[in-house]
């Protein structure tokens, strides 16, 4: 067994992915698409993308995708918090990031609520045509 020193170990320093969960991909995901859960498979928790149009797709834990994954893969995507690059304008710096009521992939957030829409993160920057917002859905919308 390999032994490791504790200066190599930098957990969750330049990336979330030391927080991540491994869950069975439901459909088929782009990077920072907003999960939720949508059951079991193989022992492992089954996520979907969320829609503020869907009442049980905007309830209970949500994560971010870390990365794209394909469906049926059982894979560690699902991370809690996510600084993601976004093409969302509108926004000022320290506004809400919101969960968009069109639930289709590469399109989950929105930068103004809607009906039954849930914030889901924070802008930390916006110059252009893309914004930075640090996505952290699971901390709830009080936290936010």
């Amino acid at each position: 067994m390999a032994k490791f020193k504790q200066d190599q170990i930098i957990a969750g320093v330049t990336k979330c992915r030391a927080q991540a969960i491994k869950v069975h991909v439901s459909e088929a995901i782009s990077e920072g698409d907003i999960l939720c859960l949508v059951g079991t498979d193989s022992g492992f928790i089954s996520v979907g993308i969320a829609d503020a149009n869907v009442a049980a797709r905007t309830d209970g834990p949500m994560f971010i995708a870390d990365y794209a994954a394909v469906a049926g893969a059982y894979t560690p995507v699902a991370v809690p918090w996510k600084v993601f690059t976004t093409t969302l304008t509108g926004g000022a710096v320290n506004n809400p990031v919101y969960l968009t009521d069109t639930g289709t992939t590469g399109n989950t957030l929105s930068a103004s609520a809607g009906s039954n829409t849930r914030a889901v993160g924070r802008f930390l920057s916006t110059t252009g045509s893309a914004s930075v917002a640090l996505l952290y859905p699971g901390a709830g919308v009080a936290a936010i």
